[in-house]
Order: structure tokens, then C-alpha cells, then sequence
């Protein structure tokens, strides 16, 4: 078993890509189990089940989206910051700042469940609308850098990083309790470098 941290999770999932039936588990204390890591997100599963096997994290999730909204300006600039707002710390304020501080376009991806996903939602739907949103932006020809600076469980950050790949422009950055710190740009975790 893999234990996956907040620091590695995106870009493990870049880098294994959609190449692995993987079965992703949520530590959640609580639950009644005597076994604490749910088996939330499975592509094992999955590949059996529909057309598009492993390729479906990557697919656009149809709108509206069921849990997340996006706020985003009309006009984007080169350097586009995104706070991704899944979890308990909201990244909005310090992605607020600096981009104002940098006269940069901020993307606000927010969660619609009050912060906490139950373990009965489609926490793959959940990872595959947030995707959905950074696929598009890194396709935009006006936006060649994403800062991504994010808060949200530990799966659905291997699985979004399973959809963008190596090949996305995003930096990801990650909260240490104080300050939001550089971690790695996921196109420099190709294997042919």
C-alpha cells in the first residue's frame, strides 16, 4: 500500500498517469470500519465498468457542475493563479493577494459541500469536474503558466494529477500551515527528460 502525502499526491498522479488500474483510499476515522481507508476512487473498477476505462478522469465533466463552481475573470492573464478550494483551509485569500500584488487574473475553483465530501459522494466525479476546469485553462493560448495552490483531500489530488499528466504548465504549490511554498511545476516530472 501506498501512503500518499499532500506534498506528493499530484504529481504521483501526473506521473503514473492513466496507465494504472490504481484503487485510491481515503483515511476517514468514523466511518463504523474497523478499517479506516475507503475505497473511494477506483479505476480498477472502472475500466471494467465503462467505454472509456481510464481515459474518463480526463474527459470534460458536463455542466453544472455538481461539486464545485468556478470564478474566474473574463480576461486572463500569462501567469493565471488558481485557488482550489476542497478542503478545510481556503487558499482564496493568499491567491487574492499575491495576484493582486503581481497584477495577475486569479481562477477560484470552490467546493459546494461545505468543505468536507461525504464518503457516499462520486469522489471521481468530484476529481474529474476540478480537472475538467484545469485541462480547459492550461488549453487556453492566453494562460502559458498555472500556480496552482490547493487544499483538498489527498486522493482527488492523485486523481486530477492522473488527468493532467506531465505535460500541463502547472506549478503546484502546497500550504504549511503559514505560507503557500513552491513544491514542482508537473511538466518537469516527464520520464523522457
Amino acid at each position: 500500500m501506498l501512503i500518499l502525502t499532500h506534498l506528493t499526491s499530484m504529481g504521483l498522479g501526473a506521473v503514473t498517469g492513466i496507465h494504472h488500474e490504481a484503487v485510491l483510499h481515503h483515511f476517514q476515522r468514523g466511518t463504523g470500519s474497523t478499517h479506516p481507508y475507503l475505497p473511494l476512487i477506483d479505476f480498477h473498477s472502472r475500466s471494467n465498468l465503462s467505454r472509456g476505462g481510464l481515459h474518463d478522469i480526463k474527459s470534460k465533466a458536463t455542466r453544472p457542475y455538481e461539486y464545485i463552481s468556478v470564478e474566474s475573470p473574463d480576461i486572463l492573464t500569462k501567469t493565471a493563479p488558481v485557488s482550489l478550494h476542497l478542503s478545510g483551509h481556503d487558499p482564496r485569500s493568499e491567491v487574492d493577494e499575491l495576484a493582486a500584488r503581481r497584477s495577475l487574473s486569479a481562477v477560484h475553483i470552490r467546493n459546494t459541500y461545505n468543505n468536507t465530501l461525504p464518503v457516499d459522494a462520486d469522489w471521481f466525479k468530484a476529481a474529474q469536474e476540478v480537472a475538467s476546469v484545469l485541462l480547459d485553462l492550461s488549453s487556453r493560448p492566453d494562460v502559458e503558466n498555472i500556480e496552482l495552490y490547493q487544499s483538498c483531500p489527498v486522493i482527488i489530488a492523485f486523481a486530477v494529477g492522473m488527468a493532467l499528466g506531465t505535460h500541463a504548465r502547472i506549478e503546484v504549490f502546497q500550504w504549511d500551515g503559514v505560507n503557500y511554498h513552491p513544491v514542482f511545476p508537473l511538466n518537469t516530472l516527464r520520464h523522457d527528460r
